[in-house]
């Protein structure tokens, strides 16, 4: 008898043992796949350093990187750039937009930069990656 029971205790731990598998592998399944972030980029000016301005779905924080076509030209500003570019009355704006949580200003350069429209990879402090396109205008356009 007792081999009997311990025959039906190890045909039911090994029973047991694909329905744990299949369990665990069901909760992956349904494990939501992150969201594609993109961001909305204001057009900027080629040949210069120009402030640009993103909105993201949801707080992003500073943009530290960008992934850029090499063709594009695109680059972020360096901080020697940046304290030499914004007036006044320009960073007064710039805090005014600072203040939704959802929008980030950063210092692009542009100099080496030509019109069109580019695909590009904003980074932040935490890695987090957010999809843009990027419009860069001649200036007087």
């Amino acid at each position: 008898m007792s081999k009997l029971i311990r025959g039906f205790a190890g045909a039911a731990l090994l029973l047991a043992l694909p329905l744990s598998v299949n369990a665990q592998d069901q909760q992956e399944e349904g494990t939501p796949q992150q969201e594609v972030c993109e961001a909305t980029v204001a057009p900027v000016h080629s040949g210069e350093i120009v402030a640009a301005t993103a909105t993201f779905p949801s707080p992003f924080g500073d943009v530290i990187a960008i992934e850029a076509p090499e063709a594009s030209g695109l680059a972020l500003a360096t901080d020697e750039d940046k304290t030499d570019m914004a007036s006044e009355e320009q960073s007064e704006e710039l805090t005014e937009l600072a203040n939704d949580p959802n929008t980030t200003i950063f210092w692009l350069d542009t100099r080496e930069s030509s019109a069109g429209t580019y695909a590009v990879m904003l980074k932040n402090a935490e890695e987090v990656s957010c999809v843009a396109e990027i419009t860069v205008e001649t200036p007087g356009r």
